[in-house]
């Protein structure tokens, strides 16, 4: 029997497509996972970048915030320096810290509800991204202040980004420490405020007979004649004139006077200006001050057809009474020191004058009738003297603090009024003739000016002879106050006649903040609607308050003063500040020259002898000159201090001179970077435009900090030699407050997780 044989050829075969199939399986799966690793990695990055860009919305929210810490702590820190007075009970850092939360709550809080931050201001940081969102609902917003750690807590930031493209959409939620820093006080260190000055001169900064200068940046100015108050320009530190002058800065600061000494327009267009006084002592002379002003005693217009504009706050801070412990003021002092000096006042003694305040008014003083320059006291009036001057001279108080010189004869006694007492003073005389409604008192004053005083002082004018004048004294400002409220009821129609060319304005609306009138010394005659509706002077101060400012205000004003006029670096100040009073110290002591310039080194150089240092800083030309004419001596800049070696321009010169200094007309058409500083004067001519803004104070301080570098000792190569200590000095340049630091995450939530 024959057996068939199987056949295995179509195995193989099976087993081919068999291991094909499971390859192709296994490559269909390793595919498959492998798209989908890319997939999960496309969307994990696609997550991340979400995730950073929610991120960078909280970036945007903190950016927001650092801008309102630096706005509370701009805020608190100019507060504490017009407002810190030794005699409170609070420190600066309590006080810092105090304002600081009160911007920052200002800011943030709801109108409506304190407790809770204002969620649409959170929105408005996040409103140039698009496809952010804040999911903060109001309800959830709270505002929570921790006193113990000293911050502000936002609760519940909830913050999403979606991307429309990828339809992804990552939130954070957190909540937002604002951390309070600590106000610290680098009083030993002048350099950065010095830096940022146009021109600092020790005397007087001279544009009297300039026209068409401007001078960018800050200006300081100390003041010239100091002994002889009878010379024309007598403690003024600010000569202006011409035409067309303008300064404009942060800050203006002089320890004298700021004086226009000829007609024609000078525009302050500084931020705040602080001086001793404004004077206006030539006629058609037009001054507009743009920023607020600090002025320790008086504003005085004295020449005709004057026009002055302050169209910031007007401060006339000082008054010449004496403190208590507790700051405030003895009003009923009697032999409180009656000078004209310190006794903030506007005065109008010339015709057809325009004064125009458009912001607040505030004035702690009152007007005088100043004896100092022009008589010879009589010391039978028996009266103290005051300030150490010689013959007893005393000032005669008035019942004004704003007022025109023709309300003088108000207070001005005839002869025939006079008699002398037992010891020998003169005095009113009181006979029954004299007093009373119809007596000579009342017939020629238009009231009994014996209900008011009794006591006259008498002097001699100086160019009349030997002709005795007598004018009305009274013990207190209340006396004197009284009085002149009858006297402009009795005679107000004679008031409104010489008065009549003299425009004095103040606003209509003293209840709003912003043209609010503060008077604490004594009457103010100014111009306002009439029921006839033309405007007439009186003395209504409906709406205007009174006080309580001079113990608020004027003590902290003194003390910033003397603060920002550098006479209290390194902690000095206590000579100048107890708890009872402010103590009337010498202005030269401590000056700014002294403190940036070693006089010691610059007297080592031969008489007339100029030193120029030039020096290349991050591609910047920077170039000091120090000069030495000697204090009497000057020193012209010229067309090459401006120049580099090379002929370039400088990006910034610093001239340092122990004389005086002037700028003369070079190119008009030209900008002059530069910063001066002089022991005596400074001159600017004709055009000249000097400029210390934007990044030229930067130039300065990376000029100073560069030559920290040159070989120490050198006066021949480190100009360094030739300042004080100013190693030390620089190193608070960089000491600032990074405010961002001061902002902490707390409870991080993403996405719900």
């Amino acid at each position: 029997m024959n057996r068939r044989k199987r056949k295995n050829s179509g195995s193989t075969l099976i087993m081919v497509v068999i291991a094909l199939t499971l390859l192709t399986i296994l490559g269909l799966a390793i595919s498959a996972a492998t798209v989908m690793n890319i997939q999960m990695k496309e969307i994990n990055k696609e997550a991340q970048e979400n995730f950073y860009d929610v991120e960078t919305c909280m970036e945007h929210v903190k950016t927001g915030l650092v801008k309102m810490e630096h706005d509370a702590s701009s805020e608190a820190s100019n507060y504490v320096l017009t407002n810190y007075n030794s005699g409170v009970a609070v420190n600066m850092s309590t006080m810092f810290r105090t304002h600081y939360v009160a911007s920052l709550e200002n800011q943030l809080e709801l109108a409506t509800n304190t407790s809770q931050y204002d969620v649409s201001k959170i929105s408005n940081m996040l409103s140039s991204i698009s496809g952010a969102q804040l999911l903060t609902t109001q309800s959830d917003a709270q505002l929570v202040r921790n006193t113990v750690e000293h911050e502000l807590i936002l609760k519940n930031v909830h913050v999403a980004y979606t991307d429309t493209k990828r339809k992804m959409t990552t939130d954070i939620k957190t909540d937002i420490i604002l951390k309070i820093p600590e106000f610290k006080v680098a009083s030993a260190s002048i350099y950065p405020e010095f830096t940022k000055y146009v021109t600092i001169s020790e005397k007087t900064l001279n544009l009297a007979d300039s026209s068409g200068v401007t001078l960018n940046g800050n200006v300081y100015a100390g003041f010239g004649e100091t002994t002889n108050p009878t010379v024309e320009n007598y403690q003024t530190g600010i000569l202006l004139g011409g035409l067309d002058n303008s300064i404009d800065g942060d800050r203006i600061i002089t320890r004298g006077d700021i004086k226009i000494t000829k007609g024609g327009n000078t525009d302050i267009l500084s931020d705040t200006v602080w001086a001793r006084n404004y004077i206006l002592s030539s006629p058609g002379a037009n001054l507009t001050v743009k920023g607020n002003s600090y002025i320790e005693d008086d504003t005085q217009v004295n020449a005709n057809d004057c026009t002055l504009t302050f169209e910031g706050e007007y401060n006339g801070y000082r008054s010449n009474h004496t403190f208590d412990a507790s700051g405030n003021v003895s009003d009923d002092d009697a032999e409180a020191p009656l000078n004209a000096q310190y006794s903030s006042a506007v005065i109008v003694n010339g015709n057809k004058a325009d004064i125009t305040f458009k912001s607040s008014l505030s004035l702690a003083g009152r007007a005088f009738i100043s004896l100092t320059k022009s008589v010879v006291n009589d010391t039978s009036s028996g009266l103290p003297a005051y300030g150490g001057l010689t013959n007893e001279v005393r000032d005669i108080m008035l019942g004004e603090s704003l007022t025109i010189r023709q309300n003088q004869i108000a207070y001005f006694v005839p002869a025939d009024f006079v008699t002398y007492d037992g010891a020998g003073k003169p005095i009113l005389n009181t006979d029954s003739i004299y007093t009373g409604p119809s007596g000579k008192y009342a017939k020629y004053y238009g009231v009994d000016v014996s209900d008011y005083t009794t006591k006259v002082k008498k002097f001699y004018v100086q160019s009349l002879g030997n002709q005795p004048y007598y004018y009305l004294y009274f013990e207190n400002d209340k006396a004197a106050n009284d009085y002149y409220k009858a006297y402009f009821a009795a005679n107000e129609s004679k008031i409104q006649n010489y008065g009549k060319d003299i425009n004095i304005n103040l606003g209509d609306n003293h209840s709003e903040v912003s043209h609010k009138v503060e008077i604490a010394g004594g009457n103010i005659m100014y111009r306002a609607n009439s029921g006839s509706g033309s405007r007439l002077f009186n003395l209504d101060t409906t709406g205007m308050s009174a006080g309580d400012y001079i113990s608020e205000k004027s003590f902290a004003y003194e003390y910033a003063y003397r603060q920002l006029s550098l006479l209290a670096a390194n902690n000095a100040y206590a000579s100048f500040i107890d708890t009872s009073k402010i103590e009337l110290k010498n202005k030269t002591d401590m000056t700014i020259y002294s403190q940036i310039v070693s006089q010691g080194a610059i007297d080592t150089m031969t008489p007339g002898q100029v030193k120029s240092f030039e020096r290349n800083v991050a591609g910047d030309d920077l170039k000091t000159v120090v000069a030495h004419p000697g204090e009497s001596g000057t020193y012209v800049v010229t067309a090459d201090d401006f120049r580099t070696t090379s002929g370039a321009d400088v990006d910034m010169l610093l001239v340092i001179c122990d004389g005086n200094v002037e700028v003369p007309t070079l190119d008009i058409s030209k900008v002059y970077p530069c910063l001066i500083v002089a022991r005596g004067n400074i001159q600017v001519a004709d055009g000249m435009k000097l400029d210390n803004t934007v990044d030229n104070p930067r130039k300065v301080q990376s000029l100073l900090v560069n030559e920290l570098n040159a070989p120490a000792n050198d006066p021949d190569n480190n100009f360094l030699y030739y300042f004080n200590d100013l190693e030390r000095a620089l190193g608070s340049v960089t000491t600032d407050i990074s405010l961002d630091e001061y902002i902490l995450y707390e409870n991080w939530i993403k996405n719900g997780e």
